[in-house]
C-alpha cells in the first residue's frame, strides 16, 4: 500500500500525463458569466466561492418571463384551458431544465439547455396561436422581449462553437 502510494505522489512531482489533462482542463479564471445565488455573494471569475451554487444570469430572466407569461396564460384560459395548460408546463420547463443545466456538465448540460431552449420557443408558439385564434389583444412588448431574450441566449448556450 505504501508503494502505490509513494509512486503516486512521485507521478505527481513529475507532473504524470494524465494530471497535466486534468490541469489544463481545469476550470480558467475569466469573466464571470454566473449571478449571485439569492442573497449570495457575486459569482467571481476564479473557481467559486466555498460550496455556493452558482446560476446562469439568464436564469432571473427565465423567472421575469413566466411572471409575464402568467399574465397571458390567465387571458388565454379564458377561451382555451388546454392551451393555457400547455403554455405554463412549457415555461416551468424553461426555468427547470435551465436549472438542472447549470448543475450539469458536458453534453448533458447541452442536452438540458437545448430542452429549455424548445420550451422557450413552444411558449413563444403558444402567444402566437393565442394572437392568431384571438384569446389576447396586444401582447406588452416587454414581456416579448423577454422571451426573445432567454430564446436568443439558450441558443448561444447550445449551438456556441467550442
Amino acid at each position: 500500500m505504501l508503494a502505490v502510494l509513494a509512486m503516486l505522489a512521485l507521478r505527481a512531482a513529475r507532473g504524470c500525463g494524465r494530471l497535466r489533462a486534468v490541469r489544463r482542463c481545469a476550470p480558467q479564471p475569466g469573466p464571470s458569466l454566473r449571478a449571485p445565488v439569492r442573497g449570495g455573494v457575486p459569482a467571481s471569475g476564479s473557481s467559486g466561492t466555498a460550496g455556493r451554487a452558482k446560476m446562469l444570469r439568464i436564469y432571473g430572466v427565465v423567472l421575469e418571463m413566466i411572471a409575464g407569461v402568467a399574465g397571458i396564460a390567465e387571458a388565454i384560459e379564458k377561451r382555451d384551458a388546454d392551451l393555457a395548460r400547455q403554455m405554463r408546463r412549457a415555461a416551468a420547463s424553461v426555468a427547470l431544465n435551465t436549472a438542472e443545466g447549470m448543475g450539469n456538465t458536458g453534453g448533458h448540460k447541452r442536452q438540458r439547455y437545448q430542452s429549455a431552449l424548445g420550451s422557450a420557443r413552444e411558449v413563444m408558439a403558444c402567444v402566437d396561436v393565442a394572437r392568431a385564434m384571438r384569446y389576447v389583444g396586444e401582447i406588452d412588448a416587454a414581456v416579448l422581449d423577454r422571451i426573445d431574450h432567454v430564446i436568443a441566449t439558450l441558443a448561444r448556450l447550445v449551438y456556441r462553437r467550442a
